[in-house]
């Protein structure tokens, strides 16, 4: 197997595991409401309260998410540049990659993280509609 081969391996296992690990998280929006109550969808004011709070969760364990992500791509890269600057001053093709990788990655946990935070103010307001009712 090649380094760029292993490289690719372990980036896929990484982005496998972030994803497994927010998709059967039970502090997910969706953990927080009743089966019964997906498919009506809310209308009361405790409902859209609920949801809210199970995405305000979410948002807040995937911001977690984008900051561990940044950390394990961090000192990946400082173990494979061994720390030591290259002296053309240049940045390794491999070393380019990696990080494109892992910033990709860094993207896409905080987008997620945005639209879980969108999703709980738009219940946060529906909620204060109904109440206001």
């Amino acid at each position: 197997m090649t380094r760029s081969m292993s490289i690719g391996m372990t980036l896929a296992v990484v982005a496998l595991a972030s994803t497994a690990s927010v998709q059967a998280d039970p502090t997910s929006p969706a953990a927080a409401v009743p089966e019964a109550n997906r498919a009506a969808g809310p209308s009361t004011a405790e409902r859209h309260s609920m949801l809210a709070e199970g995405y305000e969760r979410a948002a807040a364990a995937q911001r977690g998410e984008v900051e561990a992500i940044r950390q394990r791509g961090a000192a990946e890269y400082r173990q494979a540049s061994g720390g030591a600057p290259n002296k053309t001053g240049v940045e390794y093709p491999w070393l380019a990659k990696k990080r494109k990788a892992y910033e990709g990655s860094v993207r896409i946990a905080q987008a997620q993280a945005d639209e879980a935070q969108r999703h709980a103010e738009y219940h946060r307001f529906q909620a204060q509609d109904l109440q206001g009712r």
